[in-house]
């Protein structure tokens, strides 16, 4: 079937709320869901793209067939999430397999969505999967992949770290979600892994990336979910918003153990730590080679190959012939335009041109410079902690399993202990303030527990004691030395007393104690909370980069889209880089629509495809439930997600996803590309009422979510609820088809 015909009609709509849309729309649309009346100046690729129309003074979509397109999608097409109940229902009404997707999506259709969401199941997919050849009835779809779920399980067995949960004892915030070392080898070894238990899932549902990538229905693929990247997802203006580089500054060093993820590192190196040293110092990025020209005072760096610099990078200058051309500590230039082989910048001096510079990334602070410009008094850019290895406990006699010993130095660094037998690493500490991931961490404060992956050790350690006791699972063989790894009198600098960069934990008084964003700006000097902003921008970029350019090397034909979703109110660093690295961006909820505008576009120059759910839960089989969060507390929700009836909730859809297309940023375009709702079905694992469908697979309607049973136009059995609903359905259709009843005009 080359094309479908869709015929959305628009009923029992108040005249006044919609007197400016025609009562119904009768179009064929291509095989895609693209309108043809409006092709696409770049024409037909075989592919998605988007494209910025001076016509329309809009942004778009162009399906593979060369047309317009506006996606309208559902994430989580499925069954699962609706729990058993949708699962009886839906395979009593339709069967298995492939015939839920036969019976599921022309109802989405007829709704008006024509894009199957993130966190869809196999059996919707229009392409082979591990389950099959692809459903029949076939919809563009946006597929997300998510690394940051692998730091214990991955398919490479090659472990990353996470240093939000590391952070030290002054952090009483929420532990719970992670980012990860995106300086660890491992991590940059996961992104570019594409088999079982990696970012693509738990096995990998496409048999060929190649094949994926030739198919048109693929619009492009998410990078990541935000609930497992901390410092994205902004949702308000809101002081307590994490500062991702706060946590990068204030982690430790190193990390032997994890208590929250259950694995040891035998690369103990926290990467992200070490690479904030270095960036102060303008030691990452180097490029050498560069020759200059100065044209009043805008300079031209140009090298003879790519570059890893960005738009608002700071750049230290070294070597250039022409010494006006150099930066002094703590005074680079920041980065204004760029090409591949060349950088922009403001720098007033003397000279016109300069060969041999040395360009790199960072502010480029001497020691002396950095605590100038800090108030501070590190003694060095490393940790002045001491380090000790292969300190002797005892030897193995093949019977003995506990073993106590007090170690030659005292007050030792969390993170850094790992215990040893025959030299082979098998266990570490977990300190108390972990505990959040693992009780038996909570052993008491100042001491940690020693443990390993599989519970083959325990034990516990006093930090400022030294005394350790050590419980094995098996005794150590008959002669096997059993040793210890550590640091001491290094990092947190609050009880082990160090007093380098890499030993700062929040506590000394020129850094920030807490993590919030407006504790940023008030309790710290200027210059730290540039330098964190900054570096914000250099951890954004490492992460975009890495991902993104690993999707793209293997589905050079489609989209990148940002990991899902980003906020109107993430730091301007996550929307830069976002901007530079992704070629549309999932956007989340905010406190009015043109925050969208104000804080995203305007920041990161690059389409959007909105994230939204809106709940209706005392009109619904939810009622009890009220729109809570995960915990079952309260919902902190803006109160505009959770409206009180189905009625409410179409009108909240219909003038949200109006406002979106509505929407133009600085530049007079409007950028708003496609709208992803979340999710097909009410959700059972959390209760709440997210869905198009109940559980009895019954639309929110008016009709089919009643006591009174009825017939769909699917000729389906419908009803059967433990009440009577209203209907949300039907100004959500009408929201879903605005893109082609009132095209901006040409």
């Amino acid at each position: 079937m080359t094309s479908r015909q869709v015929l959305l009609v628009l009923m029992a709509m108040s005249q006044a709320a919609f007197a400016q849309f025609p009562p119904s729309v009768n179009l064929t649309l291509d095989q895609y869901g693209g309108d043809p009346r409006y092709s696409c100046p770049g024409g037909a690729s075989g592919y998605f793209y988007t494209y910025q129309d001076p016509d329309s003074g809009h942004w778009w979509y162009c399906d593979p067939a060369g047309n317009r397109f506006f996606s309208v999608a559902v994430d989580v097409v499925d069954v699962l999430s609706g729990g058993k109940e949708e699962q009886q229902i839906t395979e009593k009404l339709y069967g298995t397999g492939y015939r839920l997707c036969e019976g599921e999506l022309p109802r989405l259709q007829a709704f008006g969505f024509n894009t199957v969401g993130v966190y869809s199941g196999r059996f919707f997919l229009p392409v082979e999967t591990n389950v099959g050849a692809g459903c029949p009835v076939k919809m563009p779809f946006i597929y997300l992949i998510n690394p940051s779920q692998r730091f214990k399980r991955n398919g490479l067995n090659r472990h990353f770290k996470d240093f939000v949960s590391t952070v030290g004892p002054v952090y009483t915030g929420y532990r719970g979600s992670s980012f990860a070392d995106v300086w660890d080898p491992n991590w940059v070894a996961l992104a570019n892994y594409t088999g079982s238990n990696g970012p693509w899932g738990r096995s990998n549902p496409f048999p060929s990336m190649s094949q994926l990538d030739a198919s048109p229905w693929l619009i492009g693929v998410s990078l990541d979910d935000s609930d497992e990247v901390w410092g994205t997802r902004g949702s308000g203006v809101n002081p307590h918003q994490p500062v991702t580089a706060w946590y990068a500054a204030v982690t430790p060093p190193v990390q032997v153990f994890s208590g929250r993820w259950q694995v040891l590192y035998p690369d103990e190196v926290m990467h992200v730590k070490q690479e904030w040293a270095k960036w102060l110092q303008g030691q990452t990025g180097i490029t050498p080679g560069g020759n200059a020209i100065r044209s009043g005072s805008s300079v031209t760096l140009t090298f003879s190959g790519p570059h890893p610099f960005t738009i608002h990078d700071l750049l230290t200058l070294s070597g250039c012939s022409d010494s006006s051309f150099n930066t002094a500590p703590g005074y680079p230039v920041v980065v204004q335009s760029l090409t591949a082989l060349s950088v922009t910048y403001e720098q007033p001096g003397t000279g016109s041109s300069a060969a041999g510079c040395t360009a790199a990334q960072g502010p480029g602070y001497t020691l002396s410079a950095l605590n100038a410009a800090w108030g501070a008094h590190y003694t060095t850019f490393g940790s002045s902690g001491k380090a000790v290895q292969g300190e002797f406990i005892a030897l193995g006699d093949g019977s003995r399993t506990s073993f106590n010993h007090t170690l030659a130095h005292h007050n030792i660094d969390p993170f850094s202990v790992a215990i040893r037998v025959k030299g082979s690493l098998v266990g570490g500490d977990c300190p108390w303030f972990q505990g959040f991931a693992n009780r038996r961490c909570r052993v008491a404060v100042n001491v940690g527990a020693l443990m390993s992956p599989g519970s083959n050790l325990s034990g516990t350690i006093s930090y400022e004691a030294g005394t350790m006791t050590i419980n094995f699972y098996k005794a150590p063989p008959a002669g096997a030395q059993i040793s210890v790894d550590y640091m001491y009198q290094g990092w947190p600098h609050q009880f082990a007393g160090g007093m380098g960069l890499l030993d700062e934990d929040g506590t000394n008084p020129w850094f920030p104690s807490d993590w919030k964003l407006s504790s940023l700006y008030s309790n710290s000097p200027p210059q730290v909370a540039l330098d964190l902003d900054n570096f914000e921008d250099h951890l954004f970029q490492a992460y975009y980069q890495t991902l993104s350019s690993a999707v793209r090397a293997l589905l050079p034909h489609h989209l990148v889209f940002s990991n899902d979703p980003i906020g109107p109110y993430d730091r301007p660093g996550v929307l830069r880089q976002a901007g530079r690295f992704c070629d549309v961006l999932i956007v989340g909820e905010g406190n009015s629509e043109q925050d969208v505008a104000t804080y995203v576009y305007n920041v990161a120059h690059k389409p959007a495809q909105r994230y939204e759910l809106i709940e209706g839960y005392q009109d619904s089989p939810l009622a009890p439930y009220g729109c809570q969060v995960y915990t079952g507390q309260t919902s902190s929700f803006p109160a505009w997600v959770c409206q009180l009836t189905q009625s409410d909730r179409g009108k909240t859809y219909y003038s949200t996803l109006q406002s979106s297309l509505n929407l133009k940023g600085g530049d007079g375009y409007g950028f708003v590309t496609g709208w992803s709702w979340w999710q097909m079905t009410d959700n059972a694992s959390q209760m709440q009422n997210f869905g198009l469908l109940t559980f009895r697979d019954n639309a929110y309607d008016g009709v089919q979510d009643r006591i009174a049973t009825s017939v769909d136009n699917f000729g389906y059995s419908r009803g059967g609820e433990p009440g009577n609903y209203g209907d949300f359905i039907t100004q959500a259709t009408a929201a879903n088809i605005l893109w082609l009843t009132n095209p901006p005009q040409q």
